[in-house]
């Protein structure tokens, strides 16, 4: 899916896609260059998202920031440029993904596999130049970004904040009108991250799924999780409240289900 036509400028320094399928992205634009959060996982929507970028600025990409190394998140690495930043835990994972990531993309992504899989021959999957254990903070041209490791959606989960600009990238510890993965999760880990988030000024949310939104869907995130853990602390295995509780596509009902289920059961599993 093309999300060129509706890419926003956000705020004074940055810009964000929604549209394309897999994670969201966005850039930051500095005086020394730009810096990218994410990047699209079909090589199509890498290609333009990096000449969408060269249509604001003759700046170039001077670092890549994934919140997390999974498929969605960083197989486009290799088409915008930039010193690829990541938490010290995405390396193996980054193996798996190597390995694996056309199988990962068509199980999640079936329809859009047939379309890119050839140009999927173009992709490598590289590891990153920086990482870090607990914060990393870029200072460029009066613009602050800070990485912050969190854990809980996978080990290496962070965040990344422009205090500035008040605005969050979440990555996938939050998601907008749709249910989280929770194939991976700490949900200790991710709790706490979720109350922490809450405590910085943000006027812009971009969820790692979904649309720009605010940090009422933190909360209403919470609120999912504790809903989870009454139902695993009762034995309660009837999903269907939890399944109500973001809207789902009619062809990603079951594979919901499935996230469900599993979340359900990791629940339990931390709980004892």
């Amino acid at each position: 899916m093309s999300g060129g036509e509706v890419m926003r400028r956000i705020t004074e320094h940055i810009w964000v896609e929604t549209e394309y399928e897999g994670a969201n992205v966005g850039f930051i634009l500095t005086q020394r260059g730009v810096i990218c959060v994410e990047s699209p996982m079909s090589p199509p929507d890498a290609k333009e998202w990096a000449s969408r970028i060269k249509s604001i600025s003759d700046l170039p990409v001077i670092y890549l920031i994934n919140t997390d190394h999974h498929f969605d998140h960083s197989i486009g690495n290799c088409f915008l440029g930039g010193r690829i930043v990541m938490h010290e835990a995405c390396l193996e994972g980054l193996r798996e993904v190597r390995e694996g990531f056309r199988e990962m993309f068509k199980h999640f992504f079936e329809r859009r596999y047939e379309e890119v899989k050839e140009e999927l021959e173009e992709v490598r999957v590289l590891d990153p130049e920086i990482t870090f254990s607990e914060r990393l903070t870029l200072r460029l041209g009066g613009v602050t970004v800070e990485v912050v490791h969190v854990g809980g959606h996978c080990p290496a989960t962070c965040y990344v904040y422009v205090p500035e600009e008040k605005v969050l990238f979440t990555g996938d510890l939050v998601t907008e009108g749709q249910h989280p993965y929770m194939g991976e999760a700490n949900f200790g880990e991710w709790m706490k991250g979720l109350r922490a988030m809450m405590e910085l000024e943000v006027d812009h949310l971009v969820p790692g799924h979904g649309e720009v939104t605010d940090k009422s869907a933190i909360e209403k995130l919470i609120r999912f999780f504790q809903l989870m853990e009454r139902k695993a602390k009762e034995g309660d295995g009837d999903i269907e409240e939890l399944y109500g509780f973001y809207p789902v596509r009619p062809e990603r009902r079951e594979v919901v289900r499935e996230w469900i289920r599993d979340g359900l059961e990791r629940m339990r599993g931390e709980l004892r």
